[in-house]
């Protein structure tokens, strides 16, 4: 069985495993993938707060943007999965297209959890009156668009019952070389005797596009339920068929949006382990990274089967050590997330302030704004373990903002109102 062409720009992946096959999209061409085959991509960057969601409009809605903080990305198709099969009155004069569209006069029954909940007819991306697979494509089409008026911070309710939590990836051979596919393991992680139901989750992923290799521009990083053993089977299922995801990936930039989702949220468990794993294919020829290298998992988010956050969540990369007599270590190391403070962030102001907190990182070189698709908008040199950015005459929008200093570098992402 073959999947669905989108005629869209940039990576994706999504499965509901009713459809059969998943959509996979690249930035150069298209390309079908068989129903064995569960993700395409990854990679990261980095993170925007949510939760039931702060609404910019009461009587209007841009389509896609399911939770109306002002921006498409990977938390909208986590609230549209969870509306999945709601339906309602349908908007008059629909359009997919982004622009402001007028709610149906009658809301929807539902609401999303939280005091800011958002009405389930914000999950009707196309206006048809019925929440399905046709409203994640109008998600695809307007992916990291922003409105207007600007963009919020997400929010998710939070269950009486809070559980601290990981998401580990893990490589299963650190050691690897050019041309070689390796495994990384994606573990839930918490303290025993106290687990929560875990519904699904949004993350980014980060890594050195110059690590993982592409063929035609499409991005060799992978993920599948298909682990070869049962230890899965509470989320995935025994024929790893209860659980769904949805990618989205800049390879130009090395991140990707990654959301991972129960087909039926009323079938969610209670249990801690492995969810599956990303598999990668090391680029042939690696000149100028490190000797160590890999991926990082940006602060996850969680929701268990009340669409309600579990607790603190956290998210843990993997490492690894390069080989092949091409590496070279004359490029900078990773900073550590913890090394880096900037704020405010979203900046509603014409200025970011950056500052190092670890003595190790030493002090700020250079630090860089880039676009979502990886072009450089800025560059300002300082020598300072503190400097201040100028935004004035940069867009509201999403962007990445790099740290280059004496211990490393490092990307995060900051919303300019």
């Amino acid at each position: 069985m073959k999947g669905t062409k989108l005629a869209k720009k940039s990576i994706i992946l999504s499965l509901r495993p009713s459809l059969g096959s998943p959509i996979f999209v690249t930035n150069k061409k298209q390309k079908k993938f068989p129903l064995s085959t569960f993700i395409k991509i990854l990679a990261s960057a980095f993170v925007l707060c949510f939760v039931g969601s702060s609404a910019l409009h009461a009587q209007q809605m841009y389509p896609g943007d399911v939770t109306n903080n002002g921006i498409v990305n990977n938390v909208d198709v986590l609230f549209w999965s969870y509306a999945r099969g709601a339906s309602g009155q349908a908007r008059g004069n629909a359009s997919s297209n982004w622009q402001a569209e007028n709610l149906p006069n009658t809301l929807w029954a539902d609401n999303f959890p939280g005091s800011a909940g958002t009405n389930y007819a914000y999950a009707d991306c196309n206006g048809d009156g019925l929440v399905d697979q046709d409203d994640l494509y109008v998600i695809i089409d307007n992916y990291h668009k922003t409105q207007p008026s600007g963009v919020q911070i997400d929010q998710f309710d939070q269950s009486a019952i809070q559980t601290a939590h990981s998401l580990v990836m893990q490589a299963q051979e650190p050691n690897t070389q050019s041309g070689a596919t390796e495994y990384i393991d994606l573990n839930l992680v918490g303290q025993e005797g106290t687990v929560p139901t875990f519904y699904g989750t949004a993350f980014t992923l980060l890594y050195d596009p110059d690590f993982v290799a592409d063929e035609g521009n499409q991005s060799e990083i992978d993920f599948t339920y298909e682990t070869g053993n049962n230890q899965n089977e509470w989320y995935a299922g025994v024929n790893k068929d209860e659980a769904a995801y949805f990618i989205w990936a800049e390879d130009d930039a090395g991140f990707a949006e990654v959301v991972l989702y129960k087909k039926d949220p009323a079938a969610t468990t209670a249990s801690f382990g492995q969810i599956g794993h990303f598999s990668i294919v090391v680029e042939e020829v690696i000149f100028g990274l490190q000797v160590d290298t890999g991926m990082d998992l940006a602060v996850p988010y969680t929701v268990n089967k009340d669409f309600k956050s579990a607790g603190t969540s956290s998210g843990e990369g993997t490492t690894f050590v390069l080989t092949d007599e091409a590496v070279t270590s004359n490029t900078e190391a990773a900073l550590s997330d913890a090394a880096v403070r900037f704020y405010p962030n979203p900046a509603a102001g014409s200025e970011v302030t950056v500052e190092l907190a670890e003595q190790q990182a030493g002090r700020i070189r250079a630090i860089e704004l880039l676009s979502l698709n990886g072009q450089l908008i800025l560059r300002q040199p300082f020598e300072a373990v503190q400097a201040t950015v100028s935004l004035e005459g940069v867009p509201k929008g999403t962007y990445l903002i790099k740290v280059i200093a004496d211990g490393g570098e490092r990307a995060y992402r900051l919303i300019k109102q």
